[in-house]
């Protein structure tokens, strides 16, 4: 999710309305149901997430139509999918039109995931101009160990030294 960004449903509701209206598609309750859910979740999710809670709430939503509006969502600039390594596909509320820069850091033995910026690098991406091509966004995933996992691996080389 964009660091600093309100979450305004009223603006994605209006944005999603529209965009059925183009596309002459229905705006039904479980379209609804489904934007109210993805804004509330503070972090990436999956559609497993979402079945999970749909599953436990009084609303029931099939698989097919999650994927199915999950699809309808990214294509109306509502969601966003990541596709991390070889995890399921995740994804996150696009709570602005200007461009993401999306930076993770993947353990490659825990699987932790921590998202950062550097507006630097941003910058200098998005502002590289092409006559063929406009870039939207960006992921940049830097694959390595992460200090949780470097402290273990450390605790357990100097277990092994003193046995």
């Amino acid at each position: 999710m964009i660091m600093g960004k309100v979450n305004n449903i009223s603006v994605l509701s209006d944005k999603l309305k529209k965009y059925l209206l183009e596309k002459s598609l229905r705006q039904t309750p479980e379209r609804m149901a489904l934007l109210e859910v993805v804004t509330k979740l503070k972090r990436r999710f999956t559609v497993d997430d979402l079945d999970a809670l749909f599953s436990e709430s009084n609303f029931k939503l099939s698989r097919a139509t999650l994927y199915n509006n999950i699809h309808l969502f990214e294509n109306a600039g509502i969601l966003r999918r990541h596709k991390i390594s070889s995890q399921k596909a995740c994804y996150e509320v696009v709570y602005s039109d200007e461009p993401l820069s999306c930076y993770q850091e993947i353990c490659t033995i825990c699987g932790k995931i921590r998202d950062f910026t550097d507006a630097e690098i941003a910058q200098h991406i998005l502002a590289r101009k092409s006559r063929f091509f406009r870039p939207e966004y960006f992921s940049v995933q830097i694959h390595g160990i992460c200090y949780g996992c470097l402290r273990k691996m450390k605790k357990e080389k100097q277990k092994n030294i003193n046995q």
